[in-house]
């Protein structure tokens, strides 16, 4: 089962005993209910940490600014959301078995402390600058990396480098769980089950949502039953996405951070 945008606006429309229309650009309110079919959409699939939406121990979420001016700097790529739970690959050039360490997360205040707390006239001291902001980065060279922060919700910066395996932190090293930026396409043609991601059995409760919004915003009438469908799908899908076993990516715990 899937549903398309305009499918949705027409849906809507209809409930709302509008003019019909064959594009989302028909009519004005037809675009007003694109709108607000945007906004529910975007609130539905950010009101958890969804398990559809979540990716265990992937590369490429972190990608390396790639120069000795930023050599442990990693950009959240604009296809995720947040992050959290980073590890390294931590294996050296010779070495028979591959070594992972996991990356402590610290505060900016915290990891702030740590890095300038270091003596920048030691030869095993750089002395770089935080991507971003221009602060002071006093990162080791010669130590895998322990700790990293976030001053933003763009840059990851970690505090060491170990320049005799390579001039700067790798994005093939970098793994870490990450959450998806939900998709949006303002078309007709937009799926928001194949393309997007919204998941087949949440089709009905988004409809819900977005048809009680509706109702409120350009009728100014409150549609009980649609609001009372939306609370029980949101809820049931809650129950589900905790039972199954583990925990979603806690931001908290496993310093996570990205794009609110």
């Amino acid at each position: 089962m899937s549903i398309t945008l305009l499918e949705v606006v027409q849906d809507v429309l209809s409930d709302l005993n509008s003019d019909e229309v064959t594009s989302i650009t028909d009519t004005v309110e037809a675009q007003q209910v694109v709108k607000i079919a945007h906004r529910k959409y975007i609130e539905l699939l950010e009101r958890d940490d969804y398990r559809h939406l979540c990716k265990n121990q992937i590369t490429g979420a972190l990608t390396e600014e790639g120069t000795t001016t930023y050599p442990t700097t990693f950009e959240l790529s604009s296809t995720y959301r947040s992050i959290s739970n980073i590890r390294y690959d931590i294996t050296e050039t010779g070495d028979t078995n591959k070594t992972m360490r996991t990356i402590i997360y610290k505060t900016p205040d915290e990891f702030n402390t740590i890095i300038h707390g270091r003596k920048t006239g030691a030869t095993d001291v750089d002395d770089k600058l935080i991507k971003g902001t221009g602060g002071q980065l006093w990162v080791i060279n010669d130590k895998w990396p322990l700790y990293w922060t976030s001053y933003d919700d763009i840059y990851v910066t970690l505090d060491a480098y170990l320049t005799t395996e390579n001039t700067i932190l790798e994005t093939d090293r970098m793994y870490c769980d990450a959450i998806l930026e939900p998709v949006w396409t303002e078309s007709n043609t937009f799926n928001l089950t194949t393309t997007g991601n919204l998941p087949a059995k949440l089709i009905g409760t988004y409809l819900s949502t977005v048809k009680a919004a509706s109702f409120k915003k350009l009728k100014e009438l409150v549609s009980e039953e649609d609001e009372r469908h939306g609370r029980i799908g949101i809820a049931r899908l809650r129950r589900e996405n905790r039972s199954l076993q583990g925990e979603p990516l806690d931001k908290k715990n496993k310093g996570g951070y990205g794009r609110r």
